[in-house]
């Protein structure tokens, strides 16, 4: 809990999906040759490790999928190998993924591999494709891992968000948001209109999201929600002194975060005073316009008293009580409700 201290980190490992998101960026850049192979991806996790972050998320591409790296081994082989050292070196860790090849064995392989949480990415905004990922949620934890359903918060489901979220917490798993990023360097597109919700919408989504956090089923930390509006429209900047989150990238590049890259790796420094990384980043972070990506500002901005609901909730799932915590989750609902009945709480998903 230090200023400066080394919170979250992000690693980037495979970038080919299964899926083309209209937000995202990263299937396009995908380039076999520019990844590494799992022997140079343990390298990374020891570096990580020496360099003070001690948790952090997995990404993609699609971490769980069965594409072939150049190892000859699957982005799913992968994945539960990383997972198992870094938890050798007493790593926390989770993973992002689109849970399309998420299984009962799937949630085994990861529980017994060590994970500690998944993230499901709603892609598919309907129904059914809510449910699919709830059902995938109850699966992990009942295996003792923490789920949580995220989606990107737009200008077009802005209005029935509150809906989708009341819906995840009854269920029992946690929800998870970022407002989208329109950037258009790395990690996101561009579009010719943008989607970034009205000042409005946003206020009653965070609205929403501060209700349900007071109950531990909101996994963005409570400061967020409260200064998000200062920042509007998504124009928060990083702080160039500090490196208290890490995102490496494909290939092992050492980057500021997933949208400003540098054309440093990970194994070209001994530490993070090295005065090539201070200087590429203070230089990149001057001409960043900003963002609002969840994982960099809460990693800048920690809140642990915030957190204190959210953390008894995940350890109830990894103590085995998921029955309990859907239980809880259902009240949190019904008083959310009752106590916020000006936001529309209900899920206008087809």
């Amino acid at each position: 809990m230090k200023p400066d201290g080394r919170r979250y980190f992000t690693y980037e490992r495979n970038r080919k999906c299964n899926r083309d998101c209209l937000h995202c960026g990263v299937p396009d850049q995908y380039n076999p040759e520019q990844e590494l192979t799992l022997q140079q991806s343990y390298r990374v996790f020891d570096q990580l490790h020496r360099l003070g972050f001690k948790g952090g998320t997995i990404l993609g591409g699609e971490p769980l999928a069965l594409f072939k790296t150049k190892d000859g081994i699957t982005f799913y082989d992968q994945t539960l190998a990383e997972i198992r050292y870094a938890k050798r070196k007493g790593m926390l860790l989770g993973l992002s993924t689109n849970g399309d090849y998420f299984t009962e064995d799937t949630a085994d392989d990861l529980s017994k591999a060590g994970l500690n949480w998944i993230t499901f990415s709603l892609h598919t905004e309907t129904k059914q494709g809510l449910d699919r990922l709830i059902k995938c949620g109850k699966i992990a934890a009942g295996h003792g891992t923490i789920p949580i359903i995220h989606t990107l918060i737009t200008k077009d489901n802005a209005a029935f968000f509150p809906g989708i979220a009341a819906y995840v917490v009854e269920n029992g798993l946690l929800v998870n948001a970022t407002v989208v990023q329109e950037k258009g360097e790395s990690f996101s597109k561009k579009p010719e209109i943008s989607l970034i919700p009205s000042r409005e919408q946003q206020a009653e989504v965070f609205e929403a999201l501060l209700r349900l956090k007071k109950y531990g089923f909101v996994r963005i930390n409570r400061r967020l929600l409260l200064k998000g509006l200062d920042y509007y429209p998504n124009n928060w900047k990083c702080d160039p002194e500090k490196d208290n989150f890490l995102h490496i990238g494909a290939g092992g590049t050492l980057d500021v975060c997933e949208e400003v890259r540098t054309d440093l790796t990970i194994f070209d420094i001994d530490t993070l005073k090295d005065k090539r990384w201070r200087d590429r980043k203070t230089k990149l972070a001057e001409k960043c316009t900003g963002c609002l990506y969840r994982c960099y500002y809460e990693s800048e901005n920690s809140d642990t008293w915030g957190d204190v609901t959210t953390l008894a909730v995940m350890g109830l799932i990894k103590a085995g009580k998921a029955d309990w915590v859907k239980e809880w989750g259902e009240i949190a609902v019904r008083r959310s409700k009752r106590l916020e009945p000006g936001i529309d709480w209900s899920l206008s998903l087809n």
